[in-house]
C-alpha cells in the first residue's frame, strides 16, 4: 500500500503540472514583473546615491546580479513555451515538455519570491565611499640641483606649514612647473600627511563649468545631471567638505576664479586644506590671492648644457666638428627643460654636422618667422603666414610669385616636420597651422631677449599699449584683442611688421599713428571695423603688403600713390565702391584681391596696363562683371585687357554674360594660367594646372 501511495503522489504531482501549467506561468510572469519594478527602483536609488559620492553595498551588487540571472532564465523559459505551442497536433501535445517546464517555472517562481523578499535591504543599498588618499603620477626626473630640486624642497616646506593655505607656482611654459607639481603630489600621497590629494589638469579653454567638471571627475563625482552652476558648486562643496584636510593641485591655470563659485572650501588653519596651482602668469596667482608664490626659474647655462649632452648621448656623441653647433642649438632652447629634452632626443647619436646645422636653421625659423602666432589653441591660415614672410622679405623675390609661395610652403613643411608647427584644418576648410605653447614661448623668449618684438596677440587688450612701443621694435603683433581705438603715436623707425587683425578696431587717429613707421613692410588690418584709413598711411613708403580683407565697414581709402613698393593689396569682402585713388601708380603690385566686393562699381579702363608685374587678380563674386570692349560700361575695363595681360598667372573673374565668357575662352589666355576660377550666370569653372589633368578637358567639360 505504501508503494501505491508513493506512486499515486508522483502521478498526482505530474498531473498537477499539466493541469495547472497555465496558472503556474501566469503566476511566474506576475512575480517576474513585480521583481523588475523593484529592481528598477533599486537602480534609481543607487544612481542617486552615486551622484552624492556613495557606492552600492556588496549585498546590493550580488542581489542585482541574481536578478539579472533570473530574468534571463524566465526569458529562456518563455521561448521554450512558445516552441511547445508549435508541436504537432496530438491528443496531449508536448506533455513531457510541459511537465518539465512546469517544474522549472515553479522553481523560478520560488527564486523570484525570495529575491522580492530580500529587496528591502535592512542595511541600506549604498555606503559612503572610503576616499583614496591619491594616485602616484608618472613624473620625469627633475634636473638642476639649484633650480627644480630647490624649488621642490621649498614647496614641501610651504605645503606643510599650517599657516599657508594657497600656494602659487609660476614660470614660463616648458620650465618644469608640471613636473615639480607631480613630484609634490607623489610625496604627499606617500607621506599620508593629508586625508586626500586631488590632482586636476585644468582644461582649456578655461570656464567655470569646465573646471567644475574637471574637479568632479578627479574626485569621482558625477555632475552631468546638474545643469545649474549653483547646484554643481553646492555638490562639490559638500563632497570636498566630507574629505577633510585635502590638497587640491590645479595644474596649468590660465585664468583666476572664485573658489565659492566653483564650490571649493576656503583653505585655512582650521580645516587644514591646501590649494597649489601652477600657472604661467604671476597675475593669476595674485588674483587667486595665494599666500605664497614660487617662481620656477630657467636652468642655468651649465645645467642646460649638461642636460642637453645627456639627451644626445653624452660627451662621446660630440665630435670637435659638432660641438660648436651643438652649443648653439642648446642655447636656442632658451634653458627650457622640455625644449632641451625634445630637441636633444631628436638629435641623439646624430654624428653628421650637416644635420646639426640644418636643425639650427630650423630653430632659427621657428623663432623668427612664426612670430605672429598666438597661443597654442589659436591657428593661422598658411597662405597668410607665407604672405607675411614674403612681404617682409624673408623669401626673396625671383620674378615668379608662385615659385616664392612654393618656397614658403617648403619652409613651412620643414617646420612641421620638425614639430615646430603642426597642421590643421580651419573652420572654413582652409589649411592652417598652429604652434605648441612651449615652442611659441621659446620663440617669444628669444625674441624678447633681442628686444625687437612685442608679442601681445590674443591677450584681451582693450587699449593700444601706449607706453610699450620701443624704437627697437621690428615686429608687433596685437592680433585678436579687444582694441577699438588706436590713438598713440608710436615712434618705431625699425618696425617692419604690424599685425592688428581681428580687433573691433573702428578708429585710427587721423594723421599721426603711422607717421613714424616708415620702414613698415607688412600691415594687417583685416577683420576690423574701420570705415576709413588715416592719411598717415601714405607715409608708409616701404609698405609691401596691405591686408584690408573683411573690413566690412571700409568705404574710404586715401590715395595709395606714394606706396610705390606695394606688392599685395587685399580689399576683399569690403563695401568699397571704387578702387583707391592712385592705384595706377602701384607699378610693383603683384596681387590684387577684390573678391566679394558687392558694391564695386568699376574696374578702371587701362589700369591693368599700368600694373606690369600683376600676377594674381581676383574680382570673383564682385559686383563688377567683365564685359567685352563693345559692351563695356563707360570708363570700365573690358575683357580684352585681361586677354592682353601677359603676366597674369592666377585669375578669378565673374563674367557679365556667356558671350563674354566665350570670347575669353576662345582667346586661349586661360592656357597660360596656373590657376583660374571663372564664373558666369551662376556657374563656375575652377582649375589648377596639373600635368595629369589638362586644362582643355576641364574647359570642354564646363
Amino acid at each position: 500500500m505504501a508503494f501505491l501511495k508513493f506512486f499515486w503522489d508522483i502521478i498526482s504531482q505530474e498531473a498537477g503540472f499539466l493541469h495547472n501549467f497555465e496558472k503556474i506561468l501566469e503566476t511566474l510572469e506576475r512575480k517576474r514583473d513585480e521583481l523588475v519594478i523593484r529592481a528598477n527602483s533599486v537602480i534609481r536609488e543607487v544612481h542617486r546615491a552615486e551622484l552624492e559620492g556613495k557606492i552600492p553595498t556588496y549585498e546590493t551588487v550580488e542581489w542585482m546580479r541574481q536578478v539579472d540571472e533570473v530574468k534571463k532564465e524566465v526569458s529562456d523559459a518563455e521561448k521554450q513555451i512558445m516552441a511547445i505551442e508549435k508541436l504537432a497536433k496530438a491528443c496531449f501535445p508536448g506533455c513531457r515538455a510541459r511537465r518539465r517546464l512546469g517544474r522549472r517555472a515553479l522553481r523560478l517562481m520560488q527564486q523570484v519570491a525570495e529575491l522580492i523578499q530580500r529587496s528591502p535591504f535592512a542595511g541600506g543599498l549604498t555606503v559612503d565611499q572610503l576616499p583614496v588618499i591619491g594616485h602616484i603620477l608618472p613624473a620625469m626626473t627633475l634636473v638642476g640641483e639649484t633650480t627644480a630640486k630647490t624649488t621642490l624642497e621649498n614647496l614641501c616646506k610651504l605645503i606643510t606649514d599650517r599657516n599657508v593655505g594657497k600656494i602659487g607656482v609660476h614660470g614660463m611654459g616648458g620650465v618644469g612647473k608640471t613636473a615639480i607639481a607631480k613630484h609634490i603630489n607623489n610625496r604627499l600621497v606617500e607621506s599620508e600627511l593629508f586625508g586626500s590629494i586631488i590632482w586636476v589638469s585644468v582644461s582649456k579653454p578655461f570656464s567655470l563649468a569646465s573646471l567644475q567638471a574637471d574637479i568632479a571627475r578627479a574626485i569621482g563625482l558625477d555632475l552631468s545631471q546638474e545643469p545649474s552652476e549653483v547646484r554643481r558648486s553646492t555638490k562639490l562643496f559638500e563632497h570636498l567638505n566630507r574629505r577633510k584636510k585635502f590638497v587640491l593641485i590645479l595644474d596649468d591655470m590660465w585664468g583666476a576664479f572664485s573658489l565659492d563659485l566653483i564650490g571649493i572650501p576656503q583653505p585655512n588653519a582650521e580645516n587644514g586644506c591646501k590649494i597649489l596651482l601652477t600657472t604661467r602668469s604671476v597675475q593669476v596667482c595674485r588674483e587667486m590671492e595665494t599666500s605664497n608664490n614660487i617662481k620656477v626659474d630657467l636652468l642655468s647655462e651649465d645645467e642646460a648644457w649638461e642636460l642637453f649632452k645627456e639627451k644626445i648621448g653624452g660627451d662621446a656623441a660630440l665630435s670637435p666638428d659638432i660641438q660648436p653647433t651643438a652649443k648653439l642649438v642648446a642655447k636656442k632652447c632658451g634653458r627650457l627643460p622640455l625644449a632641451i629634452i625634445t630637441v636633444g632626443r631628436a638629435l641623439r647619436q646624430v654624428d653628421d654636422v650637416r644635420i646639426w646645422r640644418h636643425t639650427l636653421a630650423e630653430l632659427g625659423y621657428s623663432n623668427s618667422e612664426v612670430r605672429s602666432m598666438k597661443k597654442e589653441d589659436h591657428k593661422i591660415p598658411t597662405d597668410h603666414l607665407i604672405e607675411y614672410w614674403m612681404g617682409e622679405g624673408l623669401i626673396g623675390e625671383n620674378g615668379d610669385r608662385q615659385a616664392e609661395i612654393d618656397e614658403g610652403y617648403a619652409l613651412l613643411n620643414e617646420l612641421k616636420d620638425a614639430y615646430m608647427l603642426e597642421g590643421m584644418t580651419g573652420a572654413l576648410g582652409q589649411e592652417c597651422v598652429w604652434m605648441h605653447d612651449l615652442i611659441r614661448d621659446m620663440a617669444i623668449h628669444i625674441m624678447r631677449e633681442r628686444g625687437s618684438f612685442m608679442p601681445r596677440a590674443g591677450v584681451r587688450l582693450k587699449h593700444s599699449p601706449k607706453d610699450e612701443w620701443l624704437e627697437e621694435y621690428e615686429r608687433v603683433s596685437l592680433m585678436e584683442n579687444k582694441i577699438e581705438v588706436l590713438s598713440s603715436r608710436p615712434d618705431c623707425p625699425k618696425l617692419a611688421m604690424l599685425l592688428l587683425r581681428g580687433n573691433p578696431l573702428s578708429q585710427i587717429e587721423e594723421g599721426s599713428f603711422f607717421a613714424r613707421m616708415r620702414s613698415l613692410r607688412v600691415l594687417d588690418l583685416s577683420h576690423t571695423l574701420i570705415d576709413s584709413l588715416p592719411e598717415s598711411i601714405t607715409e608708409l613708403v616701404n609698405l609691401r603688403t596691405l591686408f584690408l580683407g573683411s573690413c566690412r565697414r571700409l568705404k574710404n581709402v586715401p590715395s595709395l600713390e606714394t606706396l610705390q613698393e606695394l606688392r599685395v593689396l587685399d580689399i576683399s569682402h569690403t563695401p568699397i565702391e571704387n578702387l583707391p585713388p592712385g592705384a595706377e601708380g602701384l607699378v610693383k603690385l603683384r596681387r590684387l584681391d577684390l573678391s566679394h566686393t558687392k558694391n564695386l562699381k568699376m574696374f578702371p579702363r587701362g589700369l591693368l596696363a599700368k600694373l606690369p608685374l600683376l600676377e594674381d587678380l581676383s574680382t570673383y563674386r564682385s559686383s563688377w562683371l567683365w564685359l567685352s570692349a563693345a559692351e563695356e560700361m563707360e570708363g570700365g575695363a573690358g575683357i580684352e585687357e585681361i586677354i592682353g595681360s601677359e603676366k597674369l598667372s592666377n585669375l578669378c573673374l565673374s563674367f557679365w554674360n556667356l558671350g563674354t565668357f566665350a570670347r575669353y575662352i576662345i582667346s586661349g589666355h586661360w592656357r597660360k594660367l596656373r590657376r583660374f576660377n571663372l564664373m558666369v550666370d551662376g556657374s563656375q569653372l575652377s582649375c589648377t594646372r596639373n600635368p595629369r589633368t589638362p586644362l582643355r578637358s576641364s574647359v570642354r567639360a564646363f
